[in-house]
C-alpha cells in the first residue's frame, strides 16, 4: 500500500482492477491485429523461385530465367525473361494454387514453383 498512494486496501483492489481492465483490453486489441497481419500476410508474395535456363535449346550465350512470386497458396504470378538474338522477351502469367490460369505453364516456369518456398 505504501508504494500506491492509496489509503485503504479497498481502494488499492480497485485500482488493480482498473489496471487489470485496461489490459484486458490492450490484449484484445492486439489478438485483433494480430489475427488480422496473419490473414494479410497470406496474400503477399512470400515464395520465391528461380530458374535459369538456355532459351530454344542453345548452349551459348545469355541465359534466359524465369521468377515465380507466390503466395502462401501458391497463387500469383511468373515471370519469364527470355534472351533471343533480337533482345529480350518478358512474359507474365498468373498462376492459381500452383497452375497457369489462363496459360500453360512451359517445364522451366514449374519448376520455379516447385523450388519456391
Amino acid at each position: 500500500m505504501k508504494n500506491s498512494h492509496k489509503t485503504s486496501l479497498e481502494s488499492v483492489l480497485e485500482s488493480l482492477l482498473h489496471e487489470s481492465e485496461k489490459h484486458k483490453i490492450l490484449t484484445e486489441t492486439q489478438l485483433k491485429k494480430i489475427s488480422e497481419l496473419q490473414i494479410s500476410a497470406q496474400h503477399a508474395y512470400r515464395k520465391i523461385g528461380m530458374v535459369q535456363f538456355h532459351a530454344f535449346g542453345k548452349t551459348d550465350g545469355e541465359k534466359s530465367f524465369v521468377i515465380a512470386l507466390l503466395n502462401d497458396m501458391n497463387t500469383g504470378i511468373v515471370i519469364n525473361f527470355m534472351y533471343i538474338p533480337e533482345g529480350v522477351r518478358v512474359y507474365a502469367k498468373q498462376v492459381k494454387e500452383g497452375k497457369g490460369v489462363q496459360h500453360e505453364l512451359s517445364a522451366e516456369e514449374k519448376e520455379a514453383i516447385a523450388q519456391a518456398r
